[in-house]
């Protein structure tokens, strides 16, 4: 939970700002969007003139979420207060927009890699998402949970716990959902949207992915190529949740995944399933995340370029865990 002195601060904050913007990271993830979205409805519908961007598009498992179509990926410079959800550090932001090196800046997340980098950091490590602080937070500061907002908060708890599933769900996370599940929010549907539906397409692209599948000692990995996409005929930037799909493999400890984009960069995620922090192989390529679940992106690179490099810095890694599992 906030301070009470971050609490107040942040009610300040938005008693004197005129327009405020709100952002995320990049290849924004369930959590991310569910945030985004869940403070949007609770400032607008409070009286205040919000403004909401990602340099990324909200992927197609998120599309129905209500406000989803708001997004965009430049804030109009009348922003004068600017609110970051679910981002480590202000490389993972849309932080060329120049508006947002000129405005104060509030930083809400839970990533444990997080950098502090705003005016105001409220930083829960401890929840397993950001709109698990936001649901605690939006009544504190005077704001009011809807409907809508319910249903955004309710699909950033839902999707980054992976239905429930993940060791950061604690009683705090379902006192969360127990009180987004009575603001009206529909779990079933919920579930089932964000993680149980997937477009014919998205089921092609887990064929090309594990068509590339690879495993050694522990390690599983696979990518995704522009042309793997094209043959899918999948349009999105993210993998269709093959990430979450590795973790499930028996006997694995570490799994990655490679993805190209059209920028010529290259998307990494890891997840790891038998205590390797994978936040700090994610940092050391500027990175982030949690512990189990990490993730970065490498910049004019070519996918066996980036793969090679990834890998041996994960070997690594994993060597050095066992090492220390076993001293």
């Amino acid at each position: 939970m906030a301070q009470t002195s971050e609490v107040e601060r942040l009610k300040n904050l938005l008693a004197n700002a005129s327009h405020v913007g709100l952002l995320t990271h990049v290849n924004p993830d369930g959590d991310a969007i569910g945030s985004l979205l869940g403070l949007f409805w609770a400032l607008r519908e409070a009286g205040h003139q919000v403004s909401i961007a990602c340099v990324d598009p909200v992927p197609e498992s998120y599309s129905f979420l209500p406000g989803a179509q708001e997004l965009t990926d430049r804030f109009p410079e009348s922003v004068d207060l600017a609110i970051s959800v679910d981002a480590a550090s202000l490389d993972r932001t849309s932080k060329k927009d120049s508006v947002i090196s000129s405005v104060l800046h509030v930083n809400i997340d839970h990533h444990i890699s997080n950098t502090n980098f705003a005016d105001l950091d409220i930083i829960s490590p401890q929840a397993s998402a950001t709109a698990e602080i936001l649901t605690e937070l939006i009544p504190a500061i005077g704001l009011d949970i809807s409907i809508q907002v319910a249903e955004c908060l309710l699909t950033g708890i839902v999707s980054d716990t992976i239905g429930f599933s993940t060791s950061s769900t604690s009683t705090r996370t379902l006192r969360a959902a127990q009180i987004l599940m009575e603001a009206g929010a529909d779990l079933t549907a919920i579930y089932k949207k964000s993680l149980n539906q997937r477009s014919f397409e998205a089921i092609q692209l887990w064929g090309e992915s594990f068509g590339a599948l690879q495993r050694e000692d522990g390690l599983i990995w696979t990518r995704l190529s522009l042309e793997a996409k094209m043959r899918a005929g999948y349009a999105g930037l993210g993998d269709a949740d093959v990430t979450n799909l590795l973790r499930t493999v028996s006997d694995i400890e570490v799994a990655v995944i490679l993805i190209e984009r059209p920028n010529g960069d290259i998307k990494i995620s890891w997840r790891s399933m038998d205590g390797l922090d994978v936040s700090t192989i994610a940092t050391s390529f500027g990175g982030g995340g949690h512990a189990a679940a990490a993730g970065t992106t490498i910049g004019n690179s070519t996918l066996a370029a980036a793969e090679d490099l990834v890998l041996a810095r994960t070997r690594l890694a994993l060597q050095e865990h066992r090492k220390n599992r076993s001293a």
